[in-house]
């Protein structure tokens, strides 16, 4: 699969802000990094078209969720 234009630079991007050790971001961090709110980011993973890839690591009726830098880089890139 070939890489999207720019997925590189958002990807350093990202490592920028948060280290390069970081593979992972909560919700909190997505939206502090979109410059958004919480609540946009969940609906952002909740939508139907073009949804942000997340995993859900909740557990019960409380979701939780965990969003990867590569998964992010490439969703910002379109």
């Amino acid at each position: 699969m070939r890489e999207k234009n720019g997925y590189r630079d958002e990807l350093e991007n990202i490592r920028e802000v948060f280290g390069a050790d970081v593979n992972t971001l909560t919700v909190e961090q997505t939206a502090r990094f979109l410059g958004v709110e919480r609540r946009t980011v969940s609906r952002l993973i909740k939508r139907k078209k073009d949804p942000l890839p997340a995993k859900n690591v909740g557990c019960g009726s409380k979701p939780a969720y965990s969003i990867s830098i590569t998964a992010l880089a490439r969703w910002r890139c379109g």
